[in-house]
């Protein structure tokens, strides 16, 4: 309020003042401000510019200083300031050297290479960070000389005089970095699955810039597709050399290879090179390369030129890059990779991952891998049949040669089919083993569809990308894009295995995001009739239970039984491997399958078939959830806890017909549909793909279901 009071009250002599200061102003408007008198307005004077003598005049540098000055303006003020670096060799009229104010005088704008900074309140624009030149032949050794001119303009375009000072610099090479990994999967843009090329690299300029982060620039280029063995030449140049005054010679020198880039083997396709460049990630070549600051850049759909590309490929690429230092300094020495990509076609349909252990003390595995990939052909080619039309195979012929005969035969493996472990016991030869699979990524990417099975009553399911883990390299192939599919009994966790108690066992994160099942009920029949016996010596008690699983969509997935005389004609038990010799599991009659358990399913799968066990309500089992299906963000699995080698032929060729049609849907689609073959309902396998993908989304679990056996 005090404020308020002092801006409102006046004293009498204040009124006084005021009234008199009126007076005079109407005075002189009236004797100054006559439309009859005219008088000429002062002209506008150009600012000055001054630079502050700190760096002085003739320094040497071996980076960018940072150079000061300023200006005045005695009416008016400076709108921007505009410098320019101009070498001494560059100081020329018509060709003929000259002096620097006659250079002043007589250049063009084009000439200076003026930067125009603007001046705003916030933005004085008193100083920057100057761009001096350096020799890019001998860098080290020579000063080169240059001129520093800087002109200031005002708000009404006056312009100051030119001042300058004059420099010299020299520098030392920077260093680039870069490594990639040695394989990439192509990416046709960036909405695709696969990641495509991704490279970042970096430099460094100690020498100049010590340990603080230099100023650099960075020019790239990707040549290539050439083929996987086409050999690269480098040349090997010597760095870092020490000279010996006593031998007058060079010492401790690093030899560093140079790609040669006159020497590159001919491209895949007669593709132009280079494929790309610092441009950016694109396919128009330019003659000259662009300098930029970027440390990365992603590349994609690099096989778009090559001709006649109709299977999974993969093909030898370079990576060149090279960085140039605040000075235009290159590294005479860039740095390059080679590595190879991956052109995922996925033209076949299905790959088998076959990850049952054939061990000596496995109790309940299938009698021999032949009779086991023989079932397996019979599915696949059968609802390969019925997709495609009569006659229609993309699933590889099978040998029919036992490779795990006693003794063991040459062994033939198929493209489509994978195995890993060991062969069953041999009492003539416990140690034989037969070579474990590993498949390459074209293998992985050749399939639509990656079957993962697992019909093993033991062992860890093992998930990390090894010899071990098949199941790993179905991750990989799902995350390009590869629909997924399990089959397995007993899954395995990391604190579960057949010797393990009845009860709930948490699977892995990665299986749960992958194939649906966060936790599995472990059924405990090899700890109920077998362990148990051997430690509480009481009667082995059978509680397989396993007879079928109940359909949630019966119209397009069919229920599942088993047949029991299967399990004893295509499994094997081994006698000689029981605790107790006494329990003749061989004997046994079994009314179920053993080692089938059943799980929980995550918040994005929906479930598909629910467990049905011969004891029915009985069980705890029995109309637990034991098969999924997930369709997130365009990646498709099923996940099924039981496997088909004891369901009758006719339901288990149902079973893979329906699977593999909703899993390759996305690729037909994309295919255009091909000859489409007439199913059990009479529907063509178009209308129907698109039938189940509809009643899978709309599955709800009953709560009230009785399920008998």
């Amino acid at each position: 309020m005090r404020l308020s009071n002092r801006v409102t009250t006046f004293s009498a002599t204040s009124r006084f003042l005021l009234a008199g200061l009126a007076v005079v102003m109407l005075l002189a408007a009236a004797s100054g401000c006559s439309p009859d008198r005219k008088g000429t307005p002062a002209a506008n004077r150009a600012p000055e510019v001054f630079i502050v003598n700190t760096p002085p005049d003739s320094a040497t540098f071996s980076r960018n200083p940072d150079l000061n000055w300023y200006a005045t303006d005695g009416d008016g003020f400076i709108a921007f300031f505009r410098y320019g670096v101009v070498l001494d060799t560059n100081l020329k009229i018509n060709g003929q050297h000259v002096s620097v104010e006659t250079f002043i005088e007589q250049a063009t704008d084009l000439q200076f290479g003026w930067d125009t900074l603007l001046v705003d309140l916030d933005h004085p624009q008193s100083t920057a960070t100057v761009r001096l030149y350096a020799n890019i032949d001998f860098p080290v050794d020579s000063f080169v000389t240059q001129y520093f001119f800087i002109q200031a303009q005002d708000d009404l375009g006056a312009k100051s005089g030119i001042v300058w000072r004059r420099y010299a610099r020299n520098d030392h090479y920077p260093n680039t970095h870069f490594r990639a990994d040695e394989l990439f999967i192509n990416a046709r843009d960036e909405n695709s699955p696969a990641p495509g090329i991704k490279l970042s690299w970096d430099g460094a300029d100690s020498t100049d810039w010590g340990r603080t982060k230099p100023p650099l620039e960075f020019e790239w280029r990707l040549y290539g597709p050439f083929e996987a063995n086409a050999p690269i030449y480098v040349n090997i140049v010597q760095e870092d050399c020490v000279w010996d005054p006593g031998t007058q010679t060079y010492i401790n020198c690093t030899d560093t290879k140079v790609l040669d880039l006159d020497a590159l083997p001919p491209a895949v396709g007669g593709v132009p090179q280079p494929l790309a460049h610092s441009e950016g990630p694109n396919f128009d070549v330019d003659s000259t390369d662009v300098w930029v600051t970027d440390l990365q850049a992603t590349i994609y759909n690099v096989f778009k030129d090559v001709p006649n590309l109709t299977k999974t490929s993969q093909f030898k690429f370079i990576f060149w890059v090279r960085a140039r230092d605040d000075g235009f300094v290159p590294d005479p020495t860039p740095a390059f990779s080679q590595f190879l990509v991956v052109e995922a076609l996925f033209e076949k349909s299905l790959a088998i991952f076959d990850l049952t252990a054939f061990k000596t003390a496995s109790f309940w595995y299938p009698r021999s891998l032949a009779l086991e990939k023989e079932l397996y052909y019979n599915y696949v080619n059968s609802a390969l049949e019925q997709i495609y039309g009569a006659g229609y195979t993309k699933f590889d012929t099978i040998t029919t040669t036992d490779t795990f005969a006693y003794p063991p035969s040459v062994q033939t493996w198929e493209t489509d089919y994978f195995h890993t472990n060991t062969v069953p016991k041999n009492p003539a030869s416990p140690t034989t083993t037969l070579a474990k699979m590993k498949p390459s990524m074209t293998d992985i990417l050749s399939h639509k569809v990656i079957l993962v099975i697992n019909d093993v009553a033991d062992g860890v399911l093992q998930e990390n990308v090894d010899l071990e883990g098949l199941i790993g390299y179905a991750y990989l192939g799902m995350n390009m894009g590869a629909s997924g599919w399990y089959m397995g009994r007993n899954t395995g966790t990391t604190n579960m295995n057949q010797n393990s108690e009845p009860g709930d066992y948490d699977l892995s994160a990665t299986f749960a995001t992958y194939f649906g099942f966060n936790q599995i009920y472990h059924e405990g029949w090899t700890y109920m009739s077998l362990r148990r016996v051997a430690i509480l010596h009481t009667t082995p008690i059978w509680n397989e239970q396993f007879v079928g699983a109940y359909s949630l969509a019966p119209e397009v997935f069919p229920d599942i039984d088993i047949d029991t005389n299967l399990i004893l004609s295509r499994y094997r038990v081994l006698s000689d491997t029981m605790f107790l010799p006494s329990v003749n599991v061989d004997t046994h009659y079994f009314s179920g399958l053993p080692e089938v358990g059943a799980g929980t399913r995550t918040n994005t799968a929906s479930a598909l078939y629910l467990y049905k066990s011969r004891f029915g309500d009985a069980s705890n089992l029995n109309g637990k959830v034991m098969g999924v299906a997930q369709d997130v963000d365009g990646m498709r699995s099923l996940s099924f806890l039981f496997t088909p080698l004891s369901v009758p032929d006719d339901q288990a060729n149902n079973l893979f017909y329906i699977s593999m049609n909703w899993l390759m849907d996305k690729f037909l689609r994309a295919e255009g549909s091909p000859k489409p073959a007439m199913d059990y309902a009479g529907e063509n396998t178009a209308v129907r793909r698109a039938r189940i993908t509809q009643i899978l989304k709309e599955i709800e679990v009953p709560t009230n279901i009785i399920i008998t056996p």
